[in-house]
């Protein structure tokens, strides 16, 4: 079940990336584009590490479809989804929650500010949300804070701090744009 929550949980990470466009961020994406992050996970007194990398694996006027693939505790799982690009983004239609997940992402607060990632400064809007799950009968509260910048590909996150209280305990995870480019 640990695994399988976690799966949610990272999935949720990705979702508020691209809420603050006010129009589809995955308009501009081309094929072979893709973004790189490190992840850091804290969980029950233990540190744990991973990545997540977002390939566009194909794109025509009206759909993209994205690979990503997750590393987390030296296991890879790889989804796919396509986002149509004929509608605003919906980041929670994208991240493929099992049946019976309930989801809420709401907005609390936003800001600017210049962020250093993969060796870069960009400049970047934050916003801070509040977030409430219910999965397999555990409800999950929490917030996470996301930086986005425009120069930054595949819906433009340059990093994200989430913050949880997941199965009794408080977990805390980072990911940070570690590397992007087209193939």
């Amino acid at each position: 079940m640990l695994f399988r929550s976690l799966s949610v949980v990272l999935a949720l990470t990705l979702a508020p990336a691209a809420l603050l466009a006010d129009d589809n961020p995955y308009k501009s994406a081309e094929k072979g584009q893709w973004a790189s992050y490190k992840m850091i996970m804290k969980l029950a007194g233990q540190e744990l590490t991973g990545s997540v990398k977002q390939t566009v694996v194909d794109k025509n006027d009206k759909e993209v479809t994205i690979e990503a693939i997750a590393n987390i505790f030296g296991q890879e799982q790889s989804q796919k989804h396509t986002i149509d690009l004929t509608k605003p983004y919906d980041p929670l239609s994208t991240t493929q929650l099992p049946p019976g997940v309930d989801a809420k992402v709401e907005k609390a607060e936003a800001g600017k500010e210049t962020v250093e990632v993969a060796g870069k400064k960009h400049e970047a809007e934050w916003t801070r949300y509040k977030l409430k799950l219910s999965l397999m009968g555990q409800d999950i509260e929490g917030e996470t804070k996301v930086w986005l910048a425009k120069d930054i590909p595949l819906g433009g996150m340059a990093k994200m701090v989430m913050k949880m209280n997941f199965m009794g305990q408080e977990m805390e995870m980072a990911m940070e744009l570690e590397k992007s480019g087209k193939e």
